[in-house]
């Protein structure tokens, strides 16, 4: 598998995000324990905002936790 494609897609989707559509904030989301996904979004400059308990339904059929976060507009 291909490493370090995801930073610089997130942060171009991020930069597209504020230049195209104008938005002030993106949010990013995970599955509590998706350490690689929580990785990139703080390298990226994320604020990991909370855990959502019981957040959704996964493939396993159980309900489990999800990390949120936010970046806002620079």
């Amino acid at each position: 598998m291909r490493r370090g494609g995801a930073r610089p897609g997130s942060r171009a989707l991020c930069d597209w995000g504020w230049d195209t559509l104008d938005v002030h904030r993106v949010e990013w989301w995970a599955m509590a324990g998706n350490t690689g996904s929580r990785a990139v979004a703080e390298k990226l400059g994320f604020t990991v905002e909370g855990t959502l308990r019981n957040r959704g339904i996964a493939n396993d059929g159980k309900p489990h936790d999800w990390w949120v976060g936010g970046l806002l507009r620079p």
